[in-house]
């Protein structure tokens, strides 16, 4: 692999882009990262009522009697109405109770949906198809679903235990508000990846009465109210552990490779050009970290110190920006850089006294 033509420009010197080398600067300034949050909002996650039929949720009417040949008469599309409108009213003592009783209402079910990736949230093409799957199977075994009684997970992975997600813990409140007979889901690797999680879940389900039915398990369905159907439940879900395991190993072998070889294994790096599926070092990116590892190791300097004085002297990062500590730490701690030995530096390359100054190793 041969490296890019050197820059007939040599980088600026350090009189050039700062204080010498050898200067120090006062302290004086604490940077804060200003990055987002990676913890997921209330909008990552919809309610099918948004994307079903309304007219399916029944609302509760003025009159809850209705005289039917002279006798009073309950309304049972009233009473419904009322359940459902009775979780905006959130009993955090029953979550706390170990319910030990079967559930009075055995063919009330909920159903869980679930899309990893936020592409696929935003298509709503798996989405569509899952809840598809999960009214049908419902209308054909005789199960209570209504749409709002379906909850859909959007950008979540699986590696989340499932109580742990905003819409498996709204799921959860449900079931044990409403005593819920049935949980209903597409595939085993939408409610569970671990096998702890399913043994644990599946337990504290069933010991309220609650079943659950997988419908697509190599062409048949699988539910947990038999022991056979358990059994197998618990083998699959280990079967699903291993799965994950190998595609995370799999995953990390290849962004090796590709790194080790200096192809294209992300977005854009600052120090690095794009050529073609290839990497290859911008050495006046290249300069400036060699004087930021400088100025961190050698000299001492904070990550906070480093942004600001970078900040002063208008350098940008890859994609435009100011630099923060963080950057500055995970830039002078990426040892990806050191693949920069494969290219031909240019002439100019080791003119100044910070270049090469700390290894990478």
């Amino acid at each position: 692999m041969s490296g890019p033509p050197a820059q007939t420009e040599p980088p600026s010197r350090p009189s050039e882009i700062g204080t010498a080398i050898g200067e120090q600067e006062p302290e004086g300034f604490q940077h804060r990262s200003t990055r987002p949050s990676a913890q997921p909002s209330e909008s990552s996650t919809t309610r099918p009522s948004e994307k079903l039929n309304s007219s399916a949720v029944h609302r509760l009417d003025s009159g809850i009697e209705q005289h039917i040949g002279g006798k009073a008469g309950i309304d049972q599309r009233a009473i419904k109405s009322e359940s459902l409108s009775s979780r905006k009213i959130t009993n955090k003592s029953m979550l706390n109770k170990k319910h030990t009783k079967i559930s009075p209402n055995k063919e009330r079910a909920v159903a869980y949906a679930r899309v990893s990736s936020k592409r696929q949230a935003e298509e709503g093409v798996s989405l569509d198809a899952q809840v598809e799957r999960l009214i049908a199977y419902a209308d054909f075994r005789g199960l209570d679903l209504d749409p709002d009684d379906i909850f859909i997970e959007e950008g979540v992975s699986a590696a989340t235990h499932l109580w742990s997600r905003p819409q498996g813990r709204e799921m959860r409140k449900i079931i044990y508000q409403e005593r819920v007979g049935h949980l209903l889901t597409l595939k085993m690797d939408r409610l569970f990846r671990d096998v702890q999680d399913c043994l644990s879940s599946v337990d504290e389900l069933a010991g309220i009465g609650v079943d659950i039915h997988i419908l697509d398990q190599n062409g048949g369905t699988l539910d947990t109210s038999n022991a056979m159907g358990r059994f197998f439940l618990t083998n699959i879900a280990s079967l699903a552990e291993l799965e994950s395991g190998q595609i995370s190993e799999r995953t990390k072998f290849a962004m090796k490779h590709l790194k080790d070889n200096a192809k294209v294994f992300t977005g854009p790096v600052f120090g690095w050009d794009r050529d073609g599926g290839d990497l290859i070092p911008n050495w006046l990116e290249q300069d400036k970290i060699d004087y930021m590892r400088h100025r961190h190791y050698v000299q001492g300097w904070s990550g906070n110190r480093i942004a600001k004085h970078l900040n002063e002297l208008g350098i940008k990062g890859k994609i435009g920006g100011s630099w923060t500590s963080s950057m500055i730490l995970r830039t002078c701690r990426y040892t990806f850089h050191e693949n920069r030995r494969m290219f031909k530096q240019p002439k100019w390359w080791g003119k100044e006294p910070y270049h090469d100054s700390v290894s990478f190793t």
